[in-house]
């Protein structure tokens, strides 16, 4: 067949235009159905995506855009529904590049459930990655999300619902951007982020919460079950910025910062409040390193765990850091102001802490550096922590600890350890060692030194207690203590040990335990106080102890009064001496409890000695037990002192009230000394040498009352000598029957009321001078007189007596008088050694005295012959007067010679006559005359001398010459006559 090209080409035209009217009729019936074309391969799309029944109505379908309402899309994983979805697109762009120009949804509502977890084996772990570069080139230039919602659900909780407004910019189709906010009563979370190719990741979130814990009640309300411990918790807005990047050239990085005002918060034993807390942090990861840097800055009010507290209005800056995930450290930018048990003692802290994370143990080493140390108002120099271990157990060593400004440590070769165990009921433990120098505390006063101790530390920490053993012992053997107090430096070698046992229960914060002393092989010297060979041991016991009270602002008086119920008290010691200036005690010992009771406290105490001396007073076997009872307000006790007294026992008891002793202290009682016998003791010559020789043999007993304050102490005495006698041979003087009463109603003041004491002697014997029935009736005066109201002794068948007469004990000037009554011239005669006869009568008279300016005088008196009664003395005077006669050298005789010749009168046989027989009308004994002080008696006699011859008128004067003692002696024995 012969080609013909015009048919063909009119042919194939025909053909061409045919396919044009067919292809038109196609497009024009697939644009018809072109809404129902859509749904289903929609439909299909979104099956595939695991949405069973997908619904949704397409509004408008054109050549730029489709609109879809009523869009309802379900899932196990939660439900979308979206009132109008709406895409813009160029039809050249679509089939050119696939993407979309703009995808706008309004009004949409995502509810998403997240179910419970449940624990799988086999899933792999969560990874974290941040490469978007397999979504890119990006199918769409801007998606925006208007005045939509996002509705999560949480199994047993309330949903949180939030507002969406969100949009996605692609202006290349390797570029995006993100802006997005969600929003809630007092909630915003703001998005921002962009992703390149290059660069795939960099998003940006703002969290802002105006009242975090009111999300946390609503959304959550049992969320402090998680934290148990957690008691209370309170915090103000809340800002959360984080900021995520990721690129071909750099690791992936995380950095945030959060921030809160008003945080309070109570942990366990945590109690803070913060006014403001801000942290931000950096962490960066790759294939072989990851870093992680957090720095916290906080300003809080009050931070304390126990008595471990932060300063008020401290600042907290830490900075931590965690590279390649296998090491970790830890270091404060500025030091941590701290104080410990209120105040007891401060400081401020650095720490640099750096820790092993490859290793199960978390090995740790590091320094904590303190500054600003202040215990008890003692203040350090700064020292370092060096700190080596790991989780488990961590070894510690500190430099010397020095005051401020001292060259001496106060503790040296501090170290130890702490230890936490696995499992967790066991306790964790810290022990502690060190050499402790309390010589160099600058509180101790002057001239005081303490020997260096050996320090000993354990302390086990429980889940709810502690349990603390601290040992002090003074190091190398006995060491030399040196005290000063009261202006008196007391000197004391010897071995001491300290022990402290401490227990505490977190669940009442108060302390059990004990506390021990164990002092041995002691000396002390001092001015006032010796002792040798002493041994002391001491222990106290004490329960539900708040050691709070001790810095409260407590009177001492109402301190003690809370803490003595919770002590008992044992404390026993030894010495082989002790001594003072006025008292020593030789194989001496003695003990001192306290303990509380249910009626309040009870506390006893002794004392014994085998030989106690007091001055020129030895006692032997010498013991003293007390004991009180009652409440701490009024306490009632009794007291025992038994001793020896040169053989003899001596028994003294007392009982006694004690009341207010921490205030107003006030003791009054009563004590009773038992009735006790003296056989020839010499006990007054032992308190007065000048009674040396005398001895006294008596019955002897008293008592009274006492009281005491903390100003002033006095007590009445009764004392009752009965059957007593003293006998001194050196001077020949004894008296017997002796009976005493002693009555003082103040012995502070020496005042004896209005009851007398008295003192009977039934006889004196001195020498050969004898007195009997003597008596003498007393009054002491408000410590400054002693008054006489009656002192009578018989003498020479007469008595002698004094008037009433008051005597200042101070030594002032006072005048007294002594009268004489009745005194017997036969008696006196008896004691007249060179008289050589016998006279009859008696004799009356006074006899004045005086002190003055300190010298005992003796004043002008008088004897005399009582209301003129004759007296008669009878001499032996034969050959006094004619005894020499015959060896005279004769004379010539005178005209009286030869006249008394005569009449047969010789003179001197008459007068030896006369002077042996005298009638005595007048006796006057001048005593002490003022005008003649050599001459301390001068006698007058004037009476008849009889003879046979006749009665001679006669007149004798004689004088007494000497000193006073030889009066004394006159008065005592009248043997100087």
């Amino acid at each position: 067949m012969k080609f013909r090209p015009r048919q063909f080409l009119l042919k194939s035209l025909r053909v061409l235009a045919l396919l044009s009217v067919l292809f038109a009729i196609c497009l024009a019936a697939l644009w018809l159905a072109r809404t129902s074309l859509l749904s289903y391969a929609a439909k299909r799309s979104l099956q595939n995506l695991g949405i069973d029944q997908p619904e949704f109505a397409i509004t408008t379908a054109d050549l730029h855009s489709i609109a879809v309402e009523d869009i309802i899309l379900e899932s196990p994983d939660g439900k979308v529904s979206i009132e109008r979805l709406e895409i813009t697109y160029s039809p050249s762009t679509l089939l050119s590049e696939k993407r979309i120009q703009n995808l706008t949804v309004s009004k949409a509502l995502a509810e998403i459930a997240i179910p419970l977890s449940s624990e799988s084996t086999d899933s792999p772990e969560p990874s974290f990655n941040l490469d978007l570069e397999p979504y890119f080139p990006l199918p769409f230039k801007r998606i925006q999300i208007l005045d939509s919602k996002i509705l999560v659900s949480y199994p047993n909780l309330a949903p949180i619902s939030a507002n969406l407004d969100a949009t996605l910019a692609a202006a290349t189709p390797d570029t995006l951007s993100l802006e997005a906010t969600l929003t809630r009563p007092n909630e915003t979370l703001i998005l921002s982020g962009q992703s390149s190719a290059n660069n795939p990741f960099d998003l940006s979130a703002a969290l802002q919460l105006d009242s975090p814990i009111t999300l946390l009640d609503t959304y959550y309300p049992d969320w402090n079950s998680i934290v148990p411990d957690l008691h209370s918790l309170k915090s103000g807005p809340l800002e959360l910025t984080t900021h995520i990047q990721s690129s071909t050239t750099n690791t992936p990085a995380i950095s945030f910062t959060l921030s809160a005002t008003e945080l309070a918060l109570a942990y366990e034993e945590i109690e803070a409040q913060f006014t403001n807390i801000q942290t931000d942090g950096f962490f960066q990861t790759a294939e072989t390193t990851s870093d992680l840097h957090f720095h916290l800055v906080a300003n809080p009010e009050r931070l304390t765990r126990d008595t471990l507290s932060l300063a008020p209005n401290s600042p907290i800056d830490l900075q931590l850091k965690l590279r390649e995930l296998n090491a970790l450290s830890l270091k404060t930018n500025s030091p941590l102001n701290w104080n410990y048990d209120s105040g007891f003692a401060t400081g401020s802290s650095t720490l640099d802490l750096h820790f092993d994370l490859t290793s199960p143990t978390i090995p740790l080493h590091g320094t904590v550096t303190t500054e600003n140390i202040v215990v008890s108002e003692i203040q350090l120099q700064p020292t370092d922590l060096s700190l080596q271990g790991d989780l488990k157990s961590v070894a510690f060593t500190a430099t010397p600890l020095f005051l401020s400004d001292d060259t001496h440590p106060l503790a040296t070769k501090v170290q130890g350890s702490v230890h936490i165990p696995e499992p967790d009921d066991q306790p964790i433990k810290l022990t502690a060692t060190a050499l402790l120098h309390p010589d160099s505390l600058s509180q101790l006063p002057p001239e005081t030194s303490l020997p260096t101790f050996d320090l000993s530390l354990t302390t086990q920490v429980f889940d709810i207690s502690s349990h603390t053993l601290l040992d002090l012992v003074n190091q190398n053997g006995p060491a030399t203590f040196s005290l000063t107090a009261f202006d008196q430096t007391t000197n004391a070698t010897g071995d001491l040990k300290l022990h402290f046992d401490l227990a505490q229960d977190d669940a009442s914060e108060l302390f059990t335990g004990h506390a021990t002393i164990d002092a041995s092989n002691f000396s002390l010297q001092s001015p006032t106080l010796q002792g040798n060979g002493i041994a002391l041991q001491a222990k106290t016991n004490f329960h539900d102890l708040n050691t709070d009270l001790a810095n409260t602002e407590l009177p001492a008086s109402e301190l003690l009064k809370k803490l003595l119920p919770q002590f008992d008290l044992n404390l026993d010691w030894q010495a082989n001496q002790i001594s003072t200036d006025t008292l020593t005690a030789d194989w001496t010992g003695g003990s001192f409890t306290l303990q509380p009771t249910d009626a309040g406290l009870q506390t006893t105490s002794s004392f014994g000695a085998g030989i106690l001396t007091l001055g020129a007073l030895r006692l032997e076997q010498a013991y003293l037990e007390n004991q009180f009872q009652g409440k701490l307000a009024q306490l009632s006790g009794t007291t025992s002192i038994s001793a020896l007294l040169d053989g003899v026992p001596l028994e003294l008891t007392t009982t006694q009230t004690l009341s207010s002793p921490l205030e107003n202290l006030s003791l009054k009682g009563e004590y009773t000394l038992t009735p006790t016998s003296f056989s020839h003791s010499d006990l007054l010559a032992r308190f007065d040498p000048t009674f040396a020789g005398l001895t006294l043999s008596a019955k002897l007993s008293a008592a009274g009352a006492f009281t005491a304050n903390t100003a002033t102490a006095d007590a009445s005495l009764d004392l009752h000598l009965s059957e007593a006698s003293l006998d001194y041979p050196a001077s020949r003087i004894n008296a017997s029957g002796i009976t005493a009463n002693l009555h003082l109603a103040s012995l502070h003041q020496l005042e004896s009321g209005d009851l007398p004491s008295n003192l009977s002697v039934e006889l004196i014997q001195a020498g050969d001078f004898q007195a009997s029935q003597a008596n003498a009736s007393l009054l002491l005066s408000n410590g400054s007189h002693l008054q006489l109201d009656s002192a009578s002794v018989n003498l020479f068948e007469g008595s002698a007596f004094l008037e009433s007469t008051s005597i200042p004990i101070d030594g002032s000037d006072f005048t007294g008088q002594l009268f004489l009554e009745n005194l017997s011239l036969s008696q006196i005669a008896q004691y007249i050694d060179i008289f050589d006869g016998s006279m009859e009568g008696s004799v009356s008279g006074y006899l004045p005295y005086r002190l003055h300016e300190g010298n005992f005088e003796l004043l002008a008196g008088k004897l005399t012959l009582p209301d003129g009664t004759p007296a008669t003395l009878h001499y032996r005077t034969k050959g006094l007067l004619t005894a020499n006669a015959a060896s005279q050298t004769p004379t010539k005789p005178t005209f009286s010679e030869r006249l008394l010749k005569f009449l047969k009168i010789e003179p001197d046989a008459v007068a030896e006559q006369a002077l042996g027989n005298i009638t005595i009308q007048e006796f006057t004994a001048e005593l002490f005359p003022e005008d003649a002080p050599e001459t301390p008696i001068r006698i007058r006699i004037a009476g008849t001398a009889h003879s046979d011859i006749a009665d001679i008128p006669v007149v004798i004067s004689t004088q007494v010459h000497g000193s006073l003692t030889e009066l004394y002696n006159f008065l005592i024995r009248l043997s100087s006559l």
